[in-house]
């Protein structure tokens, strides 16, 4: 994707991404040394060309078994722990790109932050597919053997704690 076209579907999906505000992902991004001053030198708009990604990257993994984009549940907020993976997400790919002459050592921990990411992820899913976990508030799409997973029904999940 070109930055021109990523700007452009940047404006039709709007300002409202998984990870939240760009001021949330700067402080994800604190969590590792790359150089102080350094750290809040990416633009707003570079930061929502990665939001964009990070959010890509979640609804491909969940789009099986729950309706995406997800919709926000209590107090504007993305159900947990969407919004923590998705911050981790976007920092790394951050720092990984837009810092690339960092020291080994800090893009060692930035890919062990995209990594644990991604492993959350992939555990939430497992839990998804089991049934042991639930997206509070979101359309789940039911399991039917079957069926393709985006023609099967959808119901929504409640509250459960």
């Amino acid at each position: 994707m070109t930055q021109v076209s990523a700007i452009t579907s940047l404006q039709a999906f709007g300002d409202t991404f998984y990870s939240g505000t760009v001021d949330n992902v700067r402080r994800v991004v604190d969590m590792l040394s790359i150089g102080e001053g350094r750290k809040s030198s990416f633009s707003e708009q570079t930061c929502k060309i990665y939001q964009e990604e990070a959010d890509r990257i979640i609804d491909g993994r969940i789009r099986p078994y729950c309706a995406v984009p997800l919709v926000k549940v209590s107090d504007s907020k993305y159900p947990a722990p969407i919004p923590f993976i998705a911050a981790r997400i976007t920092a790394s790919n951050i720092v990984l790109t837009e810092f690339s002459e960092i020291d080994a050592n800090e893009s060692d921990a930035a890919n062990a932050m995209r990594d644990a990411a991604l492993d959350q992820l992939d555990r939430l899913t497992a839990g998804l597919i089991g049934g042991t976990q639930r997206l509070i508030g979101q359309r789940i799409r039911t399991r039917i053997r079957f069926v393709s997973p985006g023609a099967a029904p959808q119901y929504e999940s409640k509250d459960m704690g």
